[in-house]
Formats: C-alpha cells, structure tokens, sequence
C-alpha cells in the first residue's frame, strides 16, 4: 500500500509552480500526456520500458520538487547527477522493477522520451497562450528551441513540426 500512496503523491505534484498558469497542470497530467505522444508518434511501436519510463519518469519529483527547466540548464553536473539519482531512487521505492540495467534505452527511445517530454510542455504553453496567459511565451519560446536542440541534425517528424508551427502561429496572432 505504501508504493500506491507514493505513486498518488507523485501524480499530485504540481507542474509550472514559478509561473502562474489557468490550468493546474500535475505530474499525472503531464506523463499521460508523455504517454499519449509517445505512442501516436510511434504507432504505438515502441517498447514496453519506454511506455513505462514515460509514465513514470517525473514521479521522483515529490523528492526533489518540479525543477524549471533553466534553472537545471544552470546546474553543474555533479549537482544532476546527484538530483537524478534522488528522483530515480523514489521512482524505484514506487516501481522496483525500473531500476538496474534493464531500464536503459536505445539512442532512438531516449531521444523519442526527451522529445515527447518537451513536446508536451511546449502544448501546455500553447494551450495557456490560447486561454490569453500570454506569460507563457517566454517558456514556449525556451521549449521550441529546446526541441531544436533535441532534434540536432535529425529529420522532424511530422507532428512535432505541426506543434511547433501551432506555437508560432499563436504566438504572432
């Protein structure tokens, strides 16, 4: 029972604490959403592991809180190392099995699971920017280029260009 009570204080956990949002939006909110990005950009061809890591991959955040994105941009590695291990030390007091060797992911599933992650942030800004929250462009704009940076030298798929054009646009409008 202790590992249900943690996995529902996680899903509580409140996302875009520094900035005042329209719509709460938790960590529950968030991975379904991961989750739902993951499989329609894949077909749903995509591993089990992977599905879970989405599912679960802010769930240490109860422990170490929802850090901004520029504020872990800022940090020195020791210091996320030392964040990362604490958050995958509550991921695995909740889900045992995701530790170890058998949770590590191709090249192509690590950058799916990035990229899903700041996809689904970057609808979160759309979706605030469309409701009138015009507070959030600064992180939209952090987003996109976030996905550039992801993205690198890789072909775009078709609906993370979709996305991102749909920022655009409502950010011009």
């Amino acid at each position: 029972m202790e590992r249900v009570k943690l996995a529902r204080e996680a899903a509580n956990v409140t996302r875009f604490h520094t900035q005042p949002t329209l719509v709460t939006e938790t960590v529950a909110h968030h991975s379904f959403n991961v989750v739902n990005l993951l499989l329609i950009m894949t077909n749903c061809e995509v591993s089990k592991r992977a599905i879970i890591a989405a599912l679960v991959h802010d769930m240490g955040e109860p422990v170490v809180g929802d850090i901004p994105s520029p504020v872990k941009r800022a940090m020195n590695e020791e210091t996320i190392d030392n964040i990362v291990k604490l958050e995958m030390d509550h991921i695995a007091k909740i889900h045992p099995y995701t530790a170890g060797e058998d949770y590590t992911f191709t090249p192509q599933e690590a950058f799916l699971l990035d990229l899903c992650d700041k996809l689904d942030g970057l609808l979160k800004c759309t979706e605030e920017l469309e409701l009138g929250n015009k507070k959030m462009i600064p992180i939209g704009n952090r987003y996109v280029q976030y996905v550039y940076d992801a993205h690198g030298d890789k072909p775009m798929h078709d609906i993370t260009a979709k996305i991102i054009h749909q920022w655009q646009t409502g950010v011009i409008s």
